[in-house]
């Protein structure tokens, strides 16, 4: 499972090379994104497309076939989808196109609720200080 930390305002996640995931929990943390993460990443949650953070293109979507993997994983899913909830965390810039990050839904969740929660924490101490 990965673990999520934030230092100031950047989102750092371990086993994340590309920063995918980290990218995208730091998108979710934007105003009008982070009262909606429940109801989007829900098992049956429509996910978000073509956000923008700060200069890529963010897709988050739930995998309900095998084309809606990374191509990469068609002919050999690791992941069966049909018993697992599957989730697909996708980055697009210029001259940047990342591997695709495959995630179960139960972690993607976890790291949703961690980053929310850190967040809280660190607004709560700047209010004190």
């Amino acid at each position: 499972m990965h673990a999520v930390a934030l230092d100031g305002s950047k989102v750092r996640v371990s086993e994340d090379p590309d920063n995918i995931i980290a990218n995208f929990l730091a998108l979710i943390l934007f105003d009008d994104l982070i009262n909606q993460t429940e109801i989007l990443f829900a098992p049956e949650g429509e996910g978000i497309y073509d956000y923008i953070y700060p200069d890529l293109r963010i897709h988050a979507y739930r995998a309900t076939e095998v084309q809606d993997l990374p191509e990469y994983m068609w002919e050999s899913p690791s992941i069966d989808i049909s018993k697992n909830e599957v989730w697909v965390i996708s980055a697009l810039g210029f001259c940047y196109e990342p591997e695709a990050v495959v995630i179960l839904g139960v972690e993607l969740r976890h790291l949703i609720k961690e980053v929310k929660k850190l967040r809280s924490e660190q607004i709560d101490r700047s209010q004190t200080s």
